[in-house]
């Protein structure tokens, strides 16, 4: 039951991962 909450919660890191990858990637593409 504390598995579901654990998957969930380690999505949501890897997605704001991927999301500052993405700007940092676009920022140094821009500049």
């Amino acid at each position: 039951m504390q598995r579901e909450r654990m998957i969930q919660m380690i999505r949501t890191i890897l997605m704001i991962i991927g999301l500052v990858v993405v700007v940092s990637a676009i920022i140094n593409w821009a500049f």
